[in-house]
C-alpha cells in the first residue's frame, strides 16, 4: 500500500489507517469451461469492494471493462501470463480522492470457452 501511497504523490502511510482493525480477506474465482453457457450464473456487472483485484490472465477473452468517458463496455484483450491490477473502493474513497484512480465496473463474460481464467 506504502507504493500505491507514492504513485499518488502520497506519504508513504497515507493509506494505512484504512487497514488497521480490519479484516482481511482473499477470494479465488476460477471461470472454467461452460458447456451450456446461457444456463450459467456469473457474477454480474459490478465494483470490487476491497482494495486491490488481481486478475492472472490467459489466452481467453472475457474480461469487459465499463470505459469511464462514454459509458461503453469493451472487451480486455488479454495477454498472456499478465496480471491486470484493479483499484476497489477502498482506495477510492479516501476523501482526499480528486484525481486517484476510480473502482471502475467490470464483469467476466460467461462463454464455452472460459478456459484457465483466476483472478484473486
Amino acid at each position: 500500500m506504502e507504493l500505491i501511497s507514492l504513485s499518488l504523490g502520497l506519504s508513504a502511510n497515507r493509506l494505512n489507517g484504512f487497514f488497521e482493525d480490519q479484516t482481511s480477506y482473499m477470494r479465488l474465482n476460477h471461470y472454467p469451461t461452460c458447456p451450456i453457457p446461457h444456463l450459467a450464473l456469473g457474477i454480474g456487472r459490478h465494483k470490487d469492494s476491497g482494495a486491490l483485484a488481481i486478475l492472472a490472465q490467459d489466452d481467453v477473452e472475457g474480461l469487459e471493462v465499463k470505459r469511464k468517458t462514454n459509458g461503453e463496455w469493451i472487451r480486455v484483450k488479454p495477454i498472456h501470463d499478465a496480471h491486470i491490477i484493479n483499484v476497489g473502493d477502498i482506495i477510492q474513497k479516501d476523501p482526499s480522492s480528486h484525481g486517484w484512480p476510480e473502482s471502475g465496473k467490470h464483469f467476466v463474460l460467461i462463454h464455452g470457452a472460459c478456459l484457465g481464467e483466476w483472478s484473486w
